[in-house]
């Protein structure tokens, strides 16, 4: 059976190809939203274990924007965004445009807004994997945190491990303001189940 681990360079391309659809139509419902241009991209997509995720360094010490789902259908899994602290900022900023000094001071509806982006990225994903494939992969209604990435990613990992699952697709993920020349990174991660689905869907293509 194969694993996610095993998926080779034609069908991460494949994947790339659906993310590139996502990400035209997430950049149209972000710009109608909130009312400024914005270009969406996904530049990269690997594969990693979830222990990778534990043994991240990277914004190790700051708060983290996380938002996450399961989704159900012809695929299963869990979806999931991650923003570093800046990147939360400047979502919030862009949104409610008023200035943002510290993640301690979100109110509620500045987690909806973080939310919202999570939900429109995840959705656009999904919708586009959904059309090209013709098959069904529904949301649920996302969760949302904010906590120092450690944390997040400890909850997180241990979900997957419980279900005795190891590898998700990781899509970094980039918006862009061009007026302003102001970038939002992040992370998206998506893990498939079983795993073997969507290797025989993505195999169904290439045929």
């Amino acid at each position: 059976m194969m694993n996610l681990s095993e998926l080779n360079r034609e069908s991460l391309d494949l994947l790339n190809r659906i993310t590139t659809v996502g990400a035209q139509n997430a950049a149209l419902v972000l710009t109608k939203m909130i009312g400024i241009p914005v270009d969406v991209s996904f530049p990269d997509i690997t594969v990693i274990k979830v222990e990778e995720l534990l043994k991240s360094e990277e914004n190790k010490n700051q708060l983290t924007g996380f938002v996450f789902c399961r989704f159900a259908g012809d695929v299963q899994g869990i979806a999931a965004l991650m923003l570093p602290r800046q990147s939360v900022i400047t979502v919030l900023e862009s949104f409610y445009g008023r200035k943002i000094k510290s993640l301690n001071e979100m109110k509620e509806v500045d987690y909806s807004g973080v939310k919202e982006v999570g939900n429109i990225l995840i959705a656009s994903f999904l919708n586009a994997l959904s059309n090209t494939y013709n098959i069904t992969a529904m949301p649920t209604v996302p969760d949302v945190a904010v906590d120092f990435l450690p944390s997040i990613l400890q909850e997180f990992s241990l979900m997957l491990l419980s279900e005795e699952k190891d590898n998700l697709v990781s899509f970094r993920t980039q918006l862009v303001n061009p007026k302003e020349d102001k970038a939002i990174f992040g992370s998206l991660l998506i893990f498939f189940e079983p795993e073997q689905t969507i290797n025989a869907i993505l195999g169904e293509e290439k045929k």
